[in-house]
């Protein structure tokens, strides 16, 4: 676990994090979370169990991922999806 002078490893980010997602995931409900790609990494390491895992995914700028919790227990519906785009594309942005 590598950590920047002054700064915070991956792992540390993690511990940090798991305690506010295990909040949010409480009140149930559909919950938005705007974050930066370390902490959503933190989150699907919490979904995978293994920080190494959260941390072998790239996040793509303005992406969004979806993870469910139900009794304890994570899912990962959704990682990196943004609305399509281009000449073909019928969405709005």
């Amino acid at each position: 676990d590598v950590r920047a002078p002054g700064g915070e490893s991956f792992s540390g980010l993690c511990q940090r994090c798991r305690p506010a997602l295990e909040a949010l995931a409480q009140h149930g409900g559909r919950i938005a979370v705007v974050a930066h790609a370390g902490t959503v990494r933190a989150a699907l390491a919490l979904a995978l169990g293994s920080a190494a895992a959260g941390m072998a995914f790239q996040i793509a700028p303005l992406s969004l991922t979806h993870l469910t919790a139900r009794g304890g227990c994570w899912s990962i519906a959704t990682v990196n999806w943004t609305p399509r785009r281009g000449p073909q594309s019928t969405e709005a942005v």
